[in-house]
């Protein structure tokens, strides 16, 4: 706490106290600091006197002051080190406190008591509690210790040929240990500052140093074995006739055993071989091998059926090679089934195809052409009524082809018909097309049965007769009104006599 002593003309004083605190700057300074001691809390109260003295004589005054015990804060507890990057759980058995860093460039803590590692240095990490208008605090100096230098150089390049070895170097350091790793794995017995390599390999060394902090380079040094070299084979099985390409990576140059130069050839063997490709890149050299395998294609036999279909008609084709495709190649001409039905589409040429794969995939196709001819048309015009009397006959004609072949044996284009019937007619046209009509039916009525006239058969001039038939309902009719008229009975009259 601060007091003052406010005094007149005096020479010197010093100040005193009941309890056993202390007194700073020193006692005999006018204002000073009183610093209480747990006794004089635990009195709850000290009295402080200042006695000023001159030529004059000796004065005192005195003051009592209450004294109000600070709240107890335990101690913190936690790790109070760590490395950079690091992070450290500091706690205190007392609640309700606030943390703080002295220096949060260092360490920050949040108000958890979360420690969170910034920069190498020294921080002193505080816990403070308020009570009754006083405070107490906690203190505890934290450490963020820094990570060792890490890095990797070699003694000449990371390129080794094939049985050749290189050095990695990592950085030194007071109380440094080390442990090498390839592709992220530790290598056994790999600890020391050196690492003799010889394979290629991505490799990181892990340093730590005194404090136990430790740091892994954060790029790999690859080391590379000069030259691998690698063949791919874009169809490492081909069939006969087929080729296949070769490529070769890993290396600056190459030479084939084909005796071709180049980074990639292109062959076509005839029996499964192996080919060689040697690399070289600088003194170092290096080489592959890599196969072909050449399958023989399927024996297909030839396609066999009618060259040439109707428009709109089928034909079979076959072959005798089975468990094939069929295809067309203009299915707007013509289509082909699973089976070799070829439909005929439109007038046209189209080549129909058959493939067969073997257990390779090896395939075979034979091709055979078909021609689509245009198709024939069949109809019956008649030439009169198709229903008439016994002894009328009307004519029946076909449209125009090159042959007929009528229902009723007839091979002409037109028939005429006396009798009754179906008929119809199959027209063939240049092409060897057929098509045939629907049927024309013609129905032939029979005559009916009349009995003979009977009566005389002269009659005198302006006289009658009368003559008649068996067969009633029947029309009478005379040749020559002139000579005679008969009536609808039967009753002929004389008209003019016959010389």
């Amino acid at each position: 706490m601060f007091v003052d002593a406010t005094t007149i003309e005096a020479l010197f004083g010093t100040w005193s106290t009941s309890g056993t605190g202390t007194f700073t700057p020193n006692v005999t300074n006018e204002d000073v600091y009183y610093h209480p001691t747990p006794a004089d809390l635990a009195n709850g109260s000290v009295t402080l006197s200042f006695t000023a003295t001159n030529a004059c004589g000796t004065s005192s005054n005195s003051v009592s002051i209450a004294l109000i015990a600070p709240p107890t804060v335990a101690a913190i507890t936690g790790t109070t080190a760590v490395c950079l990057g690091g992070t450290s759980q500091l706690a205190n058995a007392t609640s309700g406190g606030t943390w703080s860093s002295s220096n949060p460039s260092v360490a920050t803590i949040d108000a958890n008591g979360f420690v969170t590692a910034v920069s190498a240095g020294t921080t002193i990490i505080s816990y403070s509690i308020t009570g009754n208008n006083c405070s107490n605090v906690a203190t505890a100096n934290f450490t963020v210790n820094g990570l060792p230098l890490t890095s990797i150089s070699s003694i000449g390049s990371t390129q080794i040929c094939s049985g050749g070895s290189l050095t990695l170097l990592a950085p030194t350091g007071s109380g440094y240990s080390y442990q090498w790793n390839e592709s992220g794995s530790a290598i056994s017995g790999a600890t020391s500052s050196t690492l003799l390599v010889t394979a290629a390999g991505s490799y990181t060394v892990t340093v730590t140093d005194a404090t136990g902090c430790s740091a892994t380079t954060a790029t790999a040094t690859v080391v590379t074995s000069v030259p691998n070299i690698v063949v791919t084979v874009n169809s490492p099985s081909i069939c006969t006739g087929g080729s296949a390409t070769l490529t070769a990576s890993g290396a600056s140059s190459y030479s084939w055993s084909t005796g071709e130069t180049t980074s990639s050839i292109t062959v076509s063997p005839t029996s499964n071989i192996s080919y060689t490709v040697t690399g070289y890149s600088g003194s170092c050299s290096g080489s592959a091998v890599s196969n072909v395998t050449v399958n023989a294609l399927p024996i297909v036999s030839a396609i066999t059926g009618a060259s040439t279909v109707c428009e709109g008609s089928n034909s079979q084709l076959a072959s005798a090679t089975t468990g094939g495709t069929w295809s067309s190649s203009n299915t707007a001409v013509a289509t082909v089934s699973s089976t070799g039905v070829v439909t005929g589409v439109s007038v046209g040429t189209s080549t129909i195809t058959y493939t067969a794969s073997n257990g390779n995939n090896c395939s075979t196709s034979v091709s055979a052409s078909v021609t689509v001819n245009a198709g024939a048309t069949a109809t019956i015009t008649a030439g009169g009524p198709t229903t008439f009397c016994s002894g009328s006959s009307v004519t029946l004609t076909s449209t125009a082809g090159s042959s007929y072949l009528w229902s009723n044996g007839a091979q002409t284009q037109a028939i005429t018909v006396t009798a009754g019937g179906s008929y119809y007619v199959t027209v063939t046209n240049a092409s060897g097309c057929s098509a045939t009509s629907s049927a024309t039916t013609v129905t032939v009525n029979p005559l009916p049965t009349v009995a003979a006239i009977t009566g005389a058969t002269n009659v005198c001039s302006g006289l009658t007769t009368q003559l008649a038939s068996a067969t009633a309902g029947g029309t009478w009719t005379s040749s020559n009104t002139a000579v005679a008229t008969v009536s609808s009975t039967g009753v002929v009259t004389g008209i003019t006599a016959v010389s």
